[in-house]
């Protein structure tokens, strides 16, 4: 659950950066609407067509300044400049092109990166089964190729040995 002030702060992050766009090319880029409903590893993600920004709300209450700073500026300048080639009908720009790369300088961002080095939670929890084979190898299997291989459906094979591989029972953490 993001907080109120938090929420305040990114709110007025993107309004001054939209702001300044607004002033630098002439144009009426709308402010967007923000959801908090990402998880696991993506920090955010920019909706042009819905006018949406979506952030991850754990990495932003764990990296407040630095995620307000790079990750709400970098999907900021996504929809201002979707929306500077729509409104000039001009084909859509690569999305971490040149004129990304030319918005984010004119935020403050002289080298924008395309990928955040947060650490990250998984978005669910993944199950792994533990399976055996002739030579003792530990194979460990998802969820997916173990409800497979249990209804047999099919089979798997130790790499090196070539035998079938056992059940042993189910991963804990």
């Amino acid at each position: 659950m993001v907080s109120a002030e938090l929420k305040k702060r990114v709110e007025q992050k993107i309004t001054e950066c939209i702001n300044k766009f607004n002033t630098h090319f002439a144009v009426n880029c709308p402010i967007p609407t923000v959801e908090y409903d990402l998880k696991g590893k993506t920090a955010g993600q920019a909706w042009p067509f819905k006018r949406k920004i979506r952030l991850n709300a754990y990495l932003l209450e764990t990296y407040q300044d630095e995620f307000i700073n790079r990750t709400v500026i970098h999907e900021t300048a996504h929809l201002c400049v979707d929306h500077y080639h729509d409104v000039m009908d001009r084909s859509l720009p690569k999305p971490h092109g040149k004129e990304w790369k030319h918005v984010m300088a004119l935020f403050g961002i002289s080298n924008p990166d395309r990928c955040h080095s947060y650490k990250t939670q998984p978005a669910r929890r993944t199950r792994n089964f533990v399976y055996t084979c002739g030579c003792k190898t530990i194979h460990s299997l998802g969820i997916i190729r173990h409800n497979r291989y249990q209804a047999k459906k099919t089979f798997y094979r130790c790499n090196i040995c070539k035998t079938r591989l056992i059940f042993i029972g189910e991963e804990t953490y």
